[in-house]
């Protein structure tokens, strides 16, 4: 099955094996290291300090000992009466993606207790090629970064 996608470029499916194109602007003689995967999530506030102990006990634990990862993080922003979840992983290639994310690695993975905290899961994770992972990662912004 092949089929095109203004934000994923071309996904192909191939025997439980995912490709997809790269989208990005590198220049075509740039050496790719890594892909990083982000996803995003909210819960309402009263639950934020309990989902954030789950999120650190199942995904961010799970994906960590996922052969091929090279790091994961978590960032958390409230917003009025919810707390919303940054999560971004990277890994050392498309092989390692698909082992924890399954041949659609553009979906997000979900939990059995996720529904408990009230998450309000983005359906679909992004995914980009880097060279290295950001020395200070998270930056939080604020207007005097600006």
């Amino acid at each position: 099955m092949l089929s095109k996608n203004k934000i994923w470029g071309i996904i192909e499916y191939k025997e439980d094996i995912c490709l997809f194109s790269q989208i990005n602007n590198l220049e075509s003689n740039t050496e790719v290291t890594m892909i990083v995967r982000s996803w995003h999530g909210i819960v309402p506030l009263d639950k934020a300090g309990a989902y954030r102990v789950y999120l650190l006990q199942t995904r961010v634990a799970e994906i960590k000992a996922f052969p091929g990862n090279l790091g994961t993080y978590i960032y958390s922003q409230q917003q009025g009466k919810w707390e919303h979840f940054f999560m971004v992983s990277y890994w050392a290639d498309l092989q390692a993606l698909c082992g924890f994310a399954g041949f659609m690695p553009h979906l997000s993975v979900s939990y059995p207790e996720d529904s408990k905290f009230g998450l309000i899961s983005d359906p679909v994770t992004l995914h980009h090629t880097v060279n290295k992972v950001p020395e200070d990662f998270p930056i939080p912004l604020s207007l005097d970064n600006l």
